[in-house]
């Protein structure tokens, strides 16, 4: 459901509001009433419904049902996100709307602002907003509480008449308010109108399912008629008017009807539910009422109108759809629904502050009968301020049986402090979570920590759910968090490096796809189909060029933005196949939101971007950046060939295809075929030579097209094995994977790539084995992973008749779970390295410090003074001192051999000697070096131990000894 919807304009002559307390009671379980209360609000059918009452598991419960979705695309909550009280408002419409949470006052009792955009007629008439307030006021009947939820009302209006003087408001909930006292905020008003009262002689309120039950006056809280309020009743048995609508007098807004809903025997709730219907005499409906909702957000930019228009029944059938998920097991099921959001709400627990709410301080007012005091702000402001976001497929719901889930943490600390907390709470994780300790899968466990790329990301898992977190610092951003929504493009709040803004984005483009896209189940089906074509064609994989889930999301919106609200999931994906399916990958850039293409100055390399799609937010980039000319053109083959099967009358089934891997090798009669084998038995060391040989498939596809382009190499992404060979308790993986080669359609790429207009096969042939053999020689030349005595990779050239009689992916296990060895953190390299000793005790302090408080607050990192002084404390109880200078960096002295020409010595006369995770010291030429963080061979400079000069091996920079003879810093002399 779309949390945060931008408002889009309404032209409605008529609107029916609702309110419903669902209650939650554990002597009533939500589950054992949910198909009830759905029942209920389905049968309402209200425009805007208002829920008090809600928790953790109903917001799911409701959220998730497919009916609820059809009818309610738009909520104030995302389902996600844990809400921060045990009971909550929460307002679902048809229409999209700004949700706001605003204080009343009084702790566990906020209000929910729905703002919409509602213009008023005429073409000279200023427009105004709908602004819908959702209350639960504070219960009770004695003077004090009466008191109390009388200042809470008296809050919200405030609120309205400073903010929203100009627009309608509607306010709707649970008031609690008994029928023999009259609402004193509204006593005597002629701002607003009471619903109920309004229409009370007109009204007959009756229900044949209730026994004809007479209203009289409308008490939605009736213990004599309501069994579950006869049970929950704790004063007067009296029914009472709790619930009620009250509607700003105003020419736009005129109440016409109101009625009861939810009555029956056996009731859902202790409540009945509200409903007003409201007509606009000044609105009459236009033919513009289903249009795409306006982007304003973005560059000010509105989204070109679909004009409604009655499409053909699409060839593909919904039941198609529905029946390959339930055949291939593809959806969440219910559990993992509930075990998804409650990994999320474990992980929020260990990660965020724990008294990140600044009413936390009130906690005891609500065991008492005075009303609460107004507490200074800088009195409970945390120093360590965490929020915690879903992103990626799990955010938008469009995730499968198989997703992770992505997380992004912005705060208002450093990177490295965030990882270093981080890591400390999970180690603490028993402690600071209360007396009793976790059950063993509720712990969060740290799978792998990757520190030394460009985006630094801890990879975990909860309740064996794989969770992915990257951390963005943005400290004024996190303080604002809840209005990031509303933010405009241009504001300061998202001035940040680059590399931050970039990481950010990943939750800025999920709510900016949620208020534009038409209707989020619609979308969410038909993007769930496609990733089960592309996944059962091998056609998914961003590391191997070929679309990642976000690419996916972006084309897809593309498409959604094209086509009428009355488009259906079938639609879809039909209109998704014929587009990208004659599209030019060469000519052409994808633009996720149309009506902005004009509006953003991009300029493409051809050379070195076959497919461009561009990223939501500024900075505005290439998010393809691993494709290459053959995974696009394997992806244009994909699309064209499942697009022809469409044409031709072929069954959904028969797009996505029976055995697609076997149709895959039945469609090559030729293929690269890229061995690996590894029997080290050491899994971390397994998964890294796994993983480093799979970042090099791109580099591989780049050098076949410049070496071959004649031929189309088209990767099946995915390790394979022999099944007759295949162990289900392998130790060690060893396995292959496979490229299939065809002739290139296109001759174009050959004749701007090559000398030659054409060549023989006998050339072409040679040209092909000796890329592979060049290739394979890089891949041993890597002393980083590759190691002869537990490694073997080979690449050669083999026919269909040469593979095994049966390819199935390779089923293999890591021993240990895919979870990393904890290892000692690395040394900076501007300080001295730590030993275990004082690595121990400042991990002892930063535990001490972080438990004793059970939450962030008094948390104070070891100074890098102190850090040193640590290190160099237990240095000298092994270590001999050796007074010298500062020593220059290694990366000076790199930058000093490779680009200073004037030595005797060229760059090739160096070896750099580094520190192995594995191996210890091993030494690699100068001139083979990554520097780059994005290079799969990058290693940190903090790993150099020493620069020898290969003539006479004499180390001209020592790290130990403080030797420099480049620079004449530590104890060295000048070259």
């Amino acid at each position: 459901m779309d949390q945060q919807a931008r408002p889009s304009h309404q032209n409605w002559s008529k609107l029916s509001v609702a309110t419903y307390n669902i209650l939650h009671d554990p002597a009533f379980p939500i589950s054992t009433r949910i198909d009830k209360l759905i029942e209920d609000i389905l049968n309402a059918d209200a425009d805007i419904l208002c829920l008090q009452e809600v928790t953790d598991q109903s917001m799911s419960l409701l959220l998730s049902s497919p009916p609820i979705q059809r009818v309610y695309q738009h909520s104030s909550r995302d389902p996600a996100v844990v809400l921060e009280n045990e009971r909550n408002v929460l307002v679902l419409s048809k229409y999209p709307f700004t949700p706001k949470i605003i204080d009343t006052g009084t702790r566990h009792k906020p209000a929910t602002i729905a703002i919409f955009d509602s213009p008023r007629s005429g073409p000279e008439t200023e427009s105004t907003s709908l602004v819908v307030v959702a209350i639960h006021l504070t219960a009770g009947r004695a003077a004090v509480p009466l008191d109390q939820k009388t200042r809470e009302l008296q809050g919200v209006i405030s609120y309205l008449r400073s903010n929203h003087p100009n627009d309608d408001w509607i306010v709707a909930g649970d008031m609690n308010w008994p029928n023999e006292i009259e609402t004193t905020p509204m006593k005597g008003s002629n701002v607003f109108e009471d619903a109920v009262v309004t229409l009370k002689g007109t009204l007959s309120g009756q229900n044949s399912d209730a026994g004809q039950r007479q209203i009289l006056d409308f008490a939605t809280y009736d213990p004599v008629h309501n069994p579950l309020a006869a049970q929950t009743a704790r004063e007067s048995k009296v029914g009472q008017r709790y619930d009620r609508i009250y509607v700003k007098r105003t020419e736009n807004l005129v109440i016409c009807d109101v009625e009861m809903f939810g009555i029956r025997d056996d009731p859902a709730s202790d409540h009945w539910g509200l409903k007003a219907q409201l007509t606009n005499p000044l609105l009459e409906p236009t033919p513009t009422d289903n249009v795409i909702p306006t982007h304003g957000d973005i560059e000010g930019a509105n989204c070109d109108p679909v004009e409604e228009e009655a499409l053909e029944p699409a060839t593909i059938t919904q039941e198609d759809l529905d029946g390959l998920f339930l055949k291939r097991t593809w959806l969440p099921d219910e559990a993992q629904e509930q075990d998804m959001a409650k990994a999320l709400s474990i992980l929020r627990q260990v990660i965020c502050t724990s008294n990140s709410d600044t009413s936390a301080t009130l906690a005891n007012n609500d065991q008492t009968d005075q009303p609460p005091a107004a507490t200074p702000i800088t009195s409970t402001a945390p120093k360590v301020l965490i929020k915690l976001e879903a992103v990626g497929s799990y955010a938008l719901g469009v995730h499968t049986n198989h997703s992770d889930i992505d997380c992004l943490a912005v705060g208002n600390i450093s990177p490295r402090t965030f990882w270093l907390l981080a890591q400390s709470r999970i180690r603490s994780q028993g402690k600071r979570l209360g007396p009793t300790r976790p059950n063993e899968d509720e712990i969060v466990k740290l799978r792998r920590f990757v520190k030394d790329a460009a985006v630094q990301m801890m990879e975990l898992e909860v309740l064996g759910i794989k969770i992915d977190l990257q951390y963005c610092a943005a400290a004024r951003l996190a303080e604002r968090w809840d209005d990031i929504a509303r933010l405009p493009t241009d504001s300061p709040l998202f001035s940040l490096p680059v590399a931050s803004l970039v990481t950010l984005n990943a939750y800025r483009d999920v709510l900016t796809i949620k208020r534009l896209v038409p209707s989020l189940p619609t979308f969410r089906t038909a993007h769930r189909a496609l990733k089960l074509l592309l996944s059962d064609r091998g056609l998914v994989g961003a590391r191997f060029g070929y679309l990642g889930g976000f690419h996916l999301t972006l084309l897809l919106t593309s498409i959604a933005l094209h086509l009428p609200r009355s488009a259906t999931a079938p639609h879809l994906v039909e209109k998704f196949l014929q587009t990208y399916a004659e599209w030019n990958w060469e000519r052409d850039v994808v633009y996720p939101i149309p009506s902005l293409a004009n509006r953003v100055n991009y300029k493409r390399t051809l050379t070195k971007e076959p497919m461009v799609v561009l990223s939501i937010e500024k900075p505005h980039s290439n998010l393809t950046y691993h494709a290459s000319w053959n995974s696009v053109t394997s992806l244009s083959r994909g699309f064209k060939d499942a697009h022809t099967i469409l044409s031709s009358g072929g069954s959904w089934k028969n797009i996505c295809g029976e055995n697609p891997l076997e149709e895959f090798i039945n469609g090559h009669k030729a293929f690269i075929k890229l061995d690996v084998h590894f029997w080290g038995g050491d899994s971390m060391k397994g998964r890294a030579v796994i993983g480093w040989l799979e970042s090099r498939v791109v580099s591989l596809l780049v050098q076949l097209h410049q070496t071959v382009p004649e031929v189309v190499a088209r990767l099946w992404p995915k390790r394979l094995v022999d099944e007759a060979t295949s162990e289900t308790d392998a130790r060690d993986p060893n396995g292959f994977y496979l490229f299939g080669l065809s002739s290139s359609l296109s001759q174009s790429h050959a004749k701007s790539e090559s000398k030659q207009t054409s060549r023989s096969s006998a050339d072409i042939y040679a040209a092909l084995v000796g890329c592979l053999r060049s290739f394979e020689h890089d891949l041993h030349s890597n002393a980083r992973y590759y190691d002869s005595s537990d490694t073997f990779i080979s690449l050669l050239h083999a026919k269909r008749t040469q593979l095994p009689l049966k390819v199935v992916v390779d089923p293999f296990v890591w021993s240990d779970h895919g979870i990393d060895r904890a290892e000692e953190e690395e040394d900076e390299e501007d300080e001295p390295p730590f030993d275990a000793d004082s690595e121990s005790q400042i991990a002892q302090q930063t535990d001490d410090v972080a438990s004793a408080a059970g939450s962030w607050d008094g948390f104070q990192m070891p100074s890098s003074a102190q850090r040193k002084r640590a290190a160099a404390a237990a240095k000298a109880k092994s270590t001999p001192h050796i007074p010298a200078a500062k020593l220059r960096t290694s990366a000076d002295v790199y930058n000093r051999l490779m680009w200073d020409s004037t030595g005797d010595v060229s760059k090739d006369g160096y070896v750099i000697g580094y520190e192995d995770r594995f191996k210890g010291v091993k030494e690699m030429p100068l001139t083979s070096w990554k520097r780059e963080v994005e290079d799969e061979s990058f290693i940190p400079f903090h790993r150099v131990v020493y620069f020898k000069r290969l003539v006479d091996g004499v180390h001209i920079w020592d790290r130990k000894t403080k030797v420099d003879m480049v620079f004449g810093s530590g104890v060295g002399a000048s070259l």
